[in-house]
């Protein structure tokens, strides 16, 4: 076996005797295009030692050594290759991305700085030196070398999409919402079927509360291809915003059926989809999953017994109000509810009870608007206006209606 290693050692050796430096170092290349990269290094290096100033062997020999895992033999490398070419603003550059790999940022800007110096023009430079910006929060330098990049094309070029991308990010790390929707926007404009770009200028939208056309973006993300579980979510929650229920059932079906979530949320958003469009049994169902995976989701507990309640199964609601109650014995709402379900039974000492618990750990105009109606079938007219005046009190105006009609 070592002898067979010998032979192959010496023929390559004849062979490079009879090569050019050029010769060596295209091989490389071609190696290297191939991803053999220890076949790379080992012309790369034939080249320097025919050739000792072959800048580009170095450089394209670190590249190989830095892409083997070897940080070390890169970085030296990329120096010779400076020290042969002084003003290499490849080297720079590829110095400077190790730089960042070894999160030494100074170190990194300065050979950015140092590849612009050598071709004021080299838009990977200032493109790699803004996230190094970003990465020590200097946002303003990141976007003064976003659009001095941009500025050396023609506004609407392709090669000026990728820029107005990285600008929007910055803009939206600043928190300038409008100077991110426009970089979006003017991404979108150059390339149109930029599917990552609707979706990250619907989020801007959304942020700012306009739903509507946060969908429109979150639908023309998914138009063209670019459809993820997060993605699904965020058109569910606009969905729920504008009231689009059958929409938002429609990509909760396929984040639980297609993606599998299996996530409790998603049971639980369905189901109120399901609740709001008065299909009870759909939405119970969509409940009860919710619930298999969170035994202590009040909210679930909650919503489906309001659907038992409205489909007339006040046995199945009353024990989903009282595990509610269970889980949170100080929740007003509950008792709120559970007590708004009694009156409807006309089981009104129950509802006074439930009442009475539910404007002392959540006082508000409804509770005591509602408590007042319980005491008024009672027969506690006295009572009732007490609670009506309290509810006037929070602003209800059903309240001050019914105060004016009995209690005067």
């Amino acid at each position: 076996m070592k002898r067979i290693i010998i032979v192959l050692l010496i023929l390559i050796s004849m062979q490079s005797q009879a090569q050019t430096a050029n010769d060596l170092f295209d091989a490389g290349m071609e190696f290297m295009e191939m991803t053999n990269y220890p076949q790379a290094i080992l012309h790369f290096t034939l080249c320097v030692e025919k050739s000792p100033y072959y800048y580009d062997a170095y450089l394209y020999r670190g590249i190989c050594e830095l892409r083997e895992g070897d940080e070390e033999k890169a970085m030296k490398d990329y120096d010779m290759a400076i020290v042969k070419k002084p003003d290499y603003h490849q080297a720079f550059y590829h110095r400077g991305l190790l730089h960042v790999q070894q999160s030494h940022l100074e170190l990194a800007i300065h050979d950015f700085t140092k590849a612009i110096e050598c071709f004021p023009k080299y838009i990977a430079a200032y493109r790699q030196r803004a996230y190094t910006y970003v990465s020590i929060k200097e946002y303003d330098l990141a976007l003064d070398d976003i659009k001095e990049a941009i500025s050396f094309y023609e506004e609407d070029k392709e090669e000026n999409a990728p820029l107005y991308f990285q600008m929007a990010e910055i803009y939206e790390m600043k928190e300038m919402n409008k100077e991110a929707f426009e970089a979006y926007s003017q991404h979108i404009k150059i390339l149109p079927d930029s599917g990552m770009a609707y979706y990250r200028r619907g989020i801007i939208l959304e942020t700012v509360g306009r739903y509507g056309v946060a969908l429109e973006d979150y639908n023309a993300a998914i138009e063209k291809s670019y459809e993820d579980i997060e993605v699904l979510r965020h058109r569910v929650f606009v969905c729920m915003q504008i009231e689009e229920y059958e929409e938002a059932i429609k990509s909760l079906n396929k984040l639980l059926d297609v993606y599998k979530t299996k996530a409790v949320k998603d049971y639980f958003d369905r189901g109120m989809c399901y609740k709001k469009l008065e299909k009870y049994e759909e939405a119970i169902t969509s409940f009860n999953k919710a619930v298999a995976y969170d035994r202590k989701y009040t909210d679930a507990y909650m919503h489906r017994a309001d659907c038992y309640f409205r489909a007339d199964k006040m046995p199945q609601a009353r024990r989903d109000y009282t595990n509610a109650i269970q889980i949170e014995p100080q929740n007003g709402e509950i008792y709120y509810l559970r007590g708004v379900m009694y009156y409807e039974m006309e089981n009104y000492d129950n509802a006074l009870v439930d009442l009475d618990l539910a404007v002392k750990y959540e006082p508000s105009g409804e509770h005591y608007f509602m408590r007042g109606a319980v005491k008024y079938y009672l027969g506690d007219k006295e009572g009732a206006c007490l609670d009506l005046d309290l509810a006037i009190g929070y602003g209800h105006e059903e309240a001050e209606r019914v105060y004016s009609e009995i209690c005067h």
